[in-house]
């Protein structure tokens, strides 16, 4: 496979070069600045942890991870500038990843709760 050597446009440097084709330059400001939202989401996780949201704290807790996973996704991933076909893969994969803790959550909630069982009394009362 052949490398891109696009020329260098007169009055340009090297390492400003424009993207080869099919290609998308994400500037390095977008990076420091997700990176930035990352940690200040995370501050925002800590500070939540700490505060009695009742029966809430488990959903702004998991509702921050996945705004911070859909970033990481997005950005990190380049999911965001990439072919679709890429898009559709992880979607299918996070399909799949609900079906199977259904399916799994579903058969660990309705189990019998069990008691001790012989074995268990006998170890007990000796």
């Amino acid at each position: 496979m052949k490398k891109y050597d696009p020329p260098v446009p007169q009055g340009l440097k090297e390492d400003h070069l424009p993207a080869p084709p099919g290609m998308h330059i994400v500037p390095l400001s977008v990076y420091l600045g997700i990176f930035g939202t990352l940690m200040v989401l995370t501050g925002v996780t800590v500070f939540v942890a700490f505060q009695d949201l009742g029966v809430f704290n488990n959903l702004v807790a998991l509702s921050i991870a996945i705004f911070k996973a859909t970033l990481v996704l997005l950005y990190f991933m380049h999911l965001r500038y990439g072919p679709a076909m890429n898009r559709v893969l992880v979607v299918v994969a996070g399909l799949f990843l609900v079906i199977m803790m259904t399916v799994t959550l579903s058969d660990y909630f309705t189990r019998p709760v069990a008691g001790p069982t012989l074995s268990n009394r006998q170890a007990a009362t000796h």
